[in-house]
């Protein structure tokens, strides 16, 4: 089974939103990075939704993954040259915003792989 299968069904199995530090262990996984890489490769492609929201497991306000009602992402259906062109928008951390962050900071890495 691929990641983002088991990642789409341990989403599906919640019945909710939730975090990378529930989801990885719903998925079988070891470590929250596994399902951050997974669900930012989803966001991207717009099949699932990923925002500031409520884990349906935990219960704490964070960045959250949700099968249900998922918008369609632009950039899933932009041509490469029009992804590339299209900025990043920050994801706030704490009280600084993405781009505050060095740039090795974990979230700009990602941003430039899938980009």
């Amino acid at each position: 089974m691929s990641n983002e299968t088991e990642f789409m069904n341990a989403l599906a199995e919640a019945g909710g939103p939730l975090c990378d530090d529930c989801l990885a262990p719903a998925a079988g996984w070891n470590n929250r990075q596994q399902a951050n890489s997974v669900g930012t490769k989803l966001g991207y492609k717009g099949e699932i939704s990923r925002e500031k929201g409520t884990c349906a497991k935990c219960g704490k306000h964070k960045l959250v993954s949700d099968s249900r009602g998922s918008t369609t992402n632009p950039k899933a259906m932009a041509s490469p040259s029009e992804a590339q062109a299209t900025s990043v928008t920050p994801v706030a951390v704490g009280d600084k915003a993405a781009d505050e962050h060095h740039w090795y900071w974990e979230g700009h890495v990602q941003a430039a792989i899938v980009g």
